[in-house]
């Protein structure tokens, strides 16, 4: 094991663990008696000897109006004025009190509860202060998470007797009209070692790092023990030195490597050293993968559902269980505090966060949280990567951030509470954070789906809206293949797509890549170039069901499952293949997609791939390749040429214009027979950088219509938009100076590249090479110097050239 932490680390000899001794005196679920017929019992029900013989009894959870109460408890024959108080009690035994210095409560209610311990208040939630009365209403309405959060009470031990002990609950309604009561508890018993209230849980992985986590209920110092085997954690790394929000960044680990885990303080071990409490560190960045990521949409109600949703998981992970859990926000309903946080994540999944780092989103009910001060239970939960501790590049916030898992690149957006424009601090972040990485590849995720006919509409809502028409597009550029989001409680799934940015009724052809199921059991995988290209197609998935269910149309028409069922998205990527599945609550699979990454085009991306060999001198395969890897054909030279491209507002008006023409004389045959050509590819380079500027190209529909075929040339106008961005291609003959080409190409079809600088698209000082290949082995080639360039704006390039020979003439 290499060096582990910083000077801190240091060989670990303890005495005996500092466990605390902790003993459940009341279980959750355990049996009540209760009383229900609306009588006022005033204070003395609460008394040991009270006699409740003829109470009724039931196991908790005890209520009624919802889904997950166990015994359900009468609320009086008028359902507009229900009973506002109902009573509970139970009896427990205790041998020695005295080995007891703590009590804890750990109390569901809804909506408010007082507790009390052999007679004595023990505490209460949600109510008023001063006397309770049969009367007295709950101070506000639970809802959401808050109906099966726990609250904590502090007990006195000095409360406690040596036999049998009562304790007596008086459940509070909010009004008479409330349309729900629930009520469960646990009672705690410790010997006054420190608890561990809240983890560990593992955030902020790399290939070399961790951080682990952990609240305890007094303030300790923090120590994290690490080993290679449970039961030998000989290394220590230490963080603060009195705390009760423990946060201890390990680093100096091995990439891939099994390390074993506990934390404690500087007197022993809290909770961990065992099999349970792992992690396994990143691979290497851009190493080959085999990864499974557990992701979760609007998981945070803390309820039958989500467990419902997590248990089916456990199921599947017996076998295989997840790398990395993906929240896509509302993790924590309604609000994000603190409690509902502690209820919805670190309670319902604690089994899972202790192995499993944990990437959340924000989410629009994370409303107890800001973004732009970083403060509140969100930020105050999560360690999130500001600096690039993770990979990718700084964002200077933990409320957008990326991180590399191997040769994955994740990016993760805030779509609910920073600035969405296209000119603000986050999409200029993720410019540069997608222009810096050459993962193969890349999975984005954030709150609001830029596609859903669910719960929420993308064609109305502003966050939905602003996502799709400005984060897209740059994530499109780059490559991007899988996008995730939650927030309509649904699951919905795409087609492969590419650039697709308004309302759903402007959904064309052109714009769908693969209209198959991309089920590898239904119409076949989705397939893509080996190494990230632009605009090969996108999977956008909806996966907000993990705890809620809404309605909706569920008919965007990009969309090839839509499902109103609870579940969660597993994602394997496996080197050159992603699958995933939509896990429902049963263990059964709805829908299943894959990705392939075995598509290798002949240099169609512009880049030498160690699979090509460009220099084949086969024209046919359509080469097309910067200066590393050319045409290897003759080409006619132009005498003069023009080219403009122009990036426009609105991607449908971007352009490609090419003119070739004076160049040798040539007739009928040299053209061939255009109508029977299957395509024709127009390749921009830049010469000085020795990349490929654009590529647009172009295949015969079939049925394609060719005009003036024979000797004065072929013309091909595209009329319904069927060329992929190719609208004409035109070829005339004719004698030297006569004869020319024309190929012009407008909208989503063409691939832009990103501008080098504020004020100019291409290179400071570009030439260019254009080159015009068939199908059939013909070639047209204009070259531009540096002194040909007419304009290179952000907005448009312009070049204009003529020959040596044609210049000569034109001298006096």
């Amino acid at each position: 094991m290499r060096r582990i932490g910083t000077a801190l680390a240091c060989a670990f000899f303890s005495a005996a663990p500092a466990l605390a001794l902790e003993t459940t005196l009341v279980p959750f679920g355990a049996a009540w008696r209760y009383l229900d017929d609306g009588s006022d019992q005033g204070a003395a029900w609460r008394a040991v000897g009270f006699d409740d013989a003829a109470w009724s009894q039931g196991p908790a959870r005890l209520g009624y109006g919802d889904d997950n109460v166990v015994t359900v408890v009468g609320f009086g024959p008028d359902p507009g004025a229900k009973h506002p108080t109902t009573y509970f009690r139970t009896t427990f035994s205790v041998d020695d009190p005295s080995a007891f210095s703590e009590l804890i409560v750990r109390l569901r209610r809804d909506d408010g509860a007082a507790v009390y311990l052999n007679g004595a208040e023990v505490g209460r939630s949600n109510l008023p202060a001063g006397p309770l009365a049969f009367t007295t209403l709950a101070s506000s309405t639970a809802s959401g998470a808050e109906e099966t959060a726990v609250f904590e009470l502090a007990g006195d031990p000095a409360d406690l007797v040596a036999g049998e002990n009562t304790l007596a609950v008086e459940v509070h309604q909010r009004s008479g009209g409330s349309s729900d009561l629930g009520f469960d508890l646990e009672l705690l018993a410790t010997d006054g070692s420190v608890r561990v209230v809240r983890g560990p849980y593992l955030q902020r992985a790399s290939d070399d790092a961790v951080v682990v986590r952990w609240r305890t209920a007094a303030p300790t110092s923090s120590r994290v023990f690490l080993g290679s085997d449970p039961s030998a954690l000989d290394t220590t790394v230490d963080g603060a030195a009195s705390t009760v929000e423990h946060e201890v960044v390990v680093d100096g680990l091995d990439a891939s490597t099994l390390y074993y885990y506990g934390v404690g303080d500087d007197g022993g071990l809290f909770a961990g050293g065992d099999g349970e409490h792992f992690f396994v560190t990143s691979p290497p960045p851009s190493s080959a993968v085999d990864a499974r990521i557990w992701v979760l949409g609007d998981s945070g109600t803390a309820d039958a559902s989500a467990e419902a949703v997590r248990n089916a998981y456990r199921t599947l992970a017996a076998s295989r269980p997840a790398d990395l859990m993906v929240m896509l926000g509302d993790n924590a309903y309604n609000t994000g505090t603190d409690v509902q946080y502690q209820a919805a994540v670190f309670d319902t999944y604690r089994d899972e966060l202790r192995s499993t780092v944990l990437w959340p989103a924000l989410g629009n009910h994370d409303v107890a949280s800001d973004s732009a001060t970083q403060s509140g239970p969100y930020f105050d939960a999560f360690t999130l990567p500001t600096w690039a501790e993770a990979g990718g590049a700084a964002s200077g916030t933990e409320a957008y951030y990326s991180f590399d898992y191997g040769d994955v690149h994740f990016v993760c957006l805030d779509s609910h509470d920073s600035d969405r424009s296209i000119d603000g601090a986050m999409l200029a972040w993720l410019e540069d954070d997608l222009a810096a990485t050459n993962a193969r590849w890349l999975i984005a995720y954030w709150h609001h789906p830029p596609y859903s006919k669910g719960s929420h509409d993308s064609d109305a809502e502003g966050p939905l809206v602003d996502m799709r028409e400005n984060a897209l597009p740059l994530l499109e550029a780059y490559g991007v293949d899988l996008v995730l989001a939650g927030h309509s409680h649904s699951y919905e799934r795409s087609a492969l797509v590419d650039s697709h940015y308004g309302v759903s009724s402007s959904l064309s052809g052109l714009m769908i890549v693969d209209a198959g199921d991309g089920d590898p059991a239904g119409s076949g995988a989705y397939r893509k170039s080996v190494s990230r290209v632009p605009h090969e197609g996108t999977v956008y998935a909806v996966a907000g069901s993990s705890g809620r269910l809404g309605g909706g149309s569920f008919d965007h028409p990009i969309m090839v499952v839509s499902l109103a069922e609870l579940g969660s998205l597993v994602v394997d990527v496996a080197d050159a293949t992603l699958d995933a599945i939509f896990l429902d609550t049963s263990g059964m699979a709805l829908d299943a997609f894959r990705i392939e990454k075995t598509l290798v085009a002949e240099c169609g991306n512009g880049v030498l791939e160690a699979s090509e060999d460009c220099d084949d001198a086969n024209t046919a395969d359509g080469d097309c390749c910067p200066s590393t890897c050319r045409f290897d054909g003759d080409c006619l030279a132009s005498a003069r040429s023009k080219l403009k491209m122009r990036d426009a507002d609105g991607v449908e008006r971007d352009r490609v214009e090419w003119k070739w023409t004076n160049g040798a004389a040539f007739d009928e045959t040299a053209l061939g027979d255009p109508a029977a050509t299957t395509g024709y590819r127009l390749c921009v380079h830049d010469e000085t950088l020795g990349a490929v500027v654009a590529v647009p190209s172009y295949a015969a529909p079939a049925g394609a219509s060719w005009s003036d075929v024979g000797e004065s040339g072929a013309t091909y106008k595209d009329g319904d938009g069927s060329s992929d961005a190719v609208r004409r291609v035109r070829l005339r003959t004719g004698q030297t100076g006569k004869s020319s080409v024309r190929f012009q190409a407008k909208g989503s079809g063409l691939t832009l590249p990103p501008k080098v600088g504020p004020d100019r698209w291409l290179d400071v000082d570009p030439a260019l090479r254009v080159d015009l290949v068939s199908s059939d082995g013909r070639c047209w080639r204009s070259t531009f110097a540096v002194t040909d360039i007419a304009a290179n704006r952000t907005s448009r390039v312009k070049a204009r050239a003529r020959s040596p020979l044609r210049r000569a003439e034109r001298r006096p």
